[in-house]
């Protein structure tokens, strides 16, 4: 039986990124990791229109964790 297709979960948590501390950032995707074959996370930006200062070391210490981490242009 084939494996239904991926939904996709649009995860706002960069949003917030002065409301929640960057370990908060990084246990909340570690979670969701965990029981999601994929994510696909939308916005990268704060709430003020800016990249959120916690991306970079959020990606590197989920890689370092060995998950697969990329960004795709998706204009």
């Amino acid at each position: 039986m084939a494996e239904p297709p991926l939904t996709p979960i649009y995860l706002q948590l960069f949003l917030y990124s002065e409301q929640f501390s960057m370990d908060s950032h990084i246990d909340s995707l570690i979670e969701l990791c965990r029981v999601a074959k994929q994510l696909r996370i939308y916005p990268l930006i704060t709430l003020n229109g800016e990249v959120s200062p916690h991306l970079n070391l959020v990606m590197f210490k989920l890689n370092k964790l060995g998950k697969t981490v990329s960004m795709v242009d998706v204009s």
